[in-house]
């Protein structure tokens, strides 16, 4: 996702799926995409939804919240960047 510029994040859900969210250019976002389908070397992909919700046009870069080991700034940060938070 990085190298291909899109922003966005990815984060593991309950019971072993994976949700994406990511925004950049089509041509790119296809070849991401195709690289989801592929799955990773030790992985198994059984099923791609895909869902078109529009751009935001926000340039966030690409999080990988499957990452436990967040340390406690970048922590503050997230919750900072979570509107209406006081």
């Amino acid at each position: 996702a990085r190298r291909e510029g899109i922003h966005g994040w990815i984060r593991n859900l309950p019971g072993g799926g994976v949700e994406i969210e990511a925004e950049g250019e089509r041509e790119a976002l296809d070849r991401f995409e195709h690289s989801v389908r592929q799955g990773p070397t030790a992985g198994r992909v059984e099923h791609v939804d895909v869902t078109d919700v529009g751009a935001s046009g926000r340039d966030t870069g690409f999080e990988d919240e499957r990452d436990t080991t967040t340390d406690a700034d970048e922590l503050k940060r997230r919750i900072r960047s979570v509107p209406d938070f006081p």
